[in-house]
């Protein structure tokens, strides 16, 4: 939600001009944070250090 927020508050006409707004802010920290959910989401087994890894990227890219 938090993440989300922040791509919200960016100026642009859609949602699409409004993330890509927000990503050029920190485009290498984005990539990277979004690259290691789809390989965290990828990986099986999904249990709880999985889960501890996937929120501290989201953390991340809040605060960007």
């Amino acid at each position: 939600r938090q993440v989300a927020a922040k791509v919200l508050e960016q100026e642009g006409d859609s949602a699409t001009a409004r993330f890509e707004a927000w990503e050029d802010k920190a485009s290498r920290k984005v990539a990277f944070g979004i690259h290691r959910l789809q390989t965290l989401q990828a990986d099986s087994p999904h249990d709880f250090m999985t889960l501890a890894v996937g929120v501290r990227e989201l953390r991340k890219l809040r605060s960007l």
